[in-house]
């Protein structure tokens, strides 16, 4: 979903989406809202806004907001295009190649799903980053009465810089949902004490991690309505935990709670040094299974946990 903003003088934003439910925040006129999510029958928006310099969430009524203004030009630099220096803006080394990744298919009882791989570029430039940016096609059945067949045409841009990427992921779920950016980490010793601005973290804990999702062959590949119908047969970074986990930290009504759909897991490796921090995309393993922690095809192959590993995790929950 787009950026928005509020159209009427004033308008609360709450805790749920109620009219009686408490008020979070007073966003005036103009101010911008980036929706993540939204109630059954589209009445309500679950946003993010800047309010006295900090990021607030909440419910906003869908009829007090509306589209944002145009994005505002970047700046040149004051020397002009070709300037140089630390405002200078970074500049393409060589010709872009080509990047790619395999199609997958999978499907099960629940329905199926079926991704061509990414298909775009990879850019190297002169500030050390390399930028990929790639699309890929995807397709879904799913049975039952939340039942669908959709198509959907899937963005990745991935930044490396420094040895961290950053993963922005766009279109990846068949109810709407805006998927927090995700981040790889390539040189990780554990993970870190501090906690980032906006979030609480969860007490880390040491567990078995199993893979899912692109290339499992047994499994629908769309996940769960709870969590927006993420197309987990893809490229896709993220990762889940078991339900009684998502009922530990979100309450009982967990597929209720909103900060499910903006709450980060972040996952470390010891036998590779390296760590994630992705959305929550489903929900599982199931509770019979070793496993605490779910990683999809991207993260696993990342980490090298190779469908079964032992990792340190913990969830950073918006606060």
């Amino acid at each position: 979903m787009s950026s928005m903003t509020v159209n009427v003088t004033s308008a609360n934003l709450r805790d749920a989406p109620s009219e009686d439910a408490p008020v979070a925040a007073v966003l005036e006129q103009g101010a911008a809202v980036d929706p993540l999510s939204n109630n059954d029958d589209n009445t309500w928006f679950f946003v993010s806004s800047s309010v006295g310099g900090g990021t607030r969430m909440g419910w906003i009524r869908a009829d007090l907001v509306g589209p944002g203004g145009a994005p505002s030009t970047p700046a040149i630099p004051a020397g002009g295009p070709d300037a140089t220096g630390p405002d200078a803006e970074p500049k393409p080394v060589g010709d872009p190649k080509p990047f790619t990744t395999k199609p997958s298919d999978s499907g099960d009882s629940n329905g199926s799903s079926s991704t061509s791989g990414l298909n775009g570029t990879q850019q190297a430039f002169d500030d050390g980053s390399t930028v990929i940016e790639a699309t890929e096609e995807l397709s879904a059945t799913r049975v039952g009465p939340s039942g669908f067949s959709k198509s959907l045409a899937a963005s990745c841009h991935r930044v490396t810089k420094d040895d961290v990427m950053t993963i922005e992921q766009t279109n990846y779920c068949y109810r709407p949902r805006k998927l927090p950016d995700a981040t790889f980490f390539l040189k990780s010793t554990g993970i870190p004490s501090d906690v980032p601005a906006g979030f609480r973290a969860t007490p880390v804990r040491v567990v078995i991690a199993s893979q899912f999702g692109k290339n499992d062959r047994d499994d629908e590949g769309t996940g769960t309505p709870a969590m927006c119908f993420v197309q987990t047969n893809s490229e896709i970074a993220g990762g889940s935990i078991k339900i009684s986990k998502m009922v530990e930290n979100f309450g009982a009504n967990w597929d209720k709670n909103p900060q499910r759909l903006v709450t980060l897991i972040e996952v470390h490796s010891n036998k590779t040094g390296r760590r994630v921090r992705v959305p929550l995309v489903d929900v599982g393993p199931g509770e019979g299974i070793l496993a605490e922690v779910d990683l999809t095809w991207a993260c696993d192959q990342f980490l090298g946990t190779q469908g079964h590993g032992e990792v340190s995790y913990r969830l950073l929950i918006p606060v």
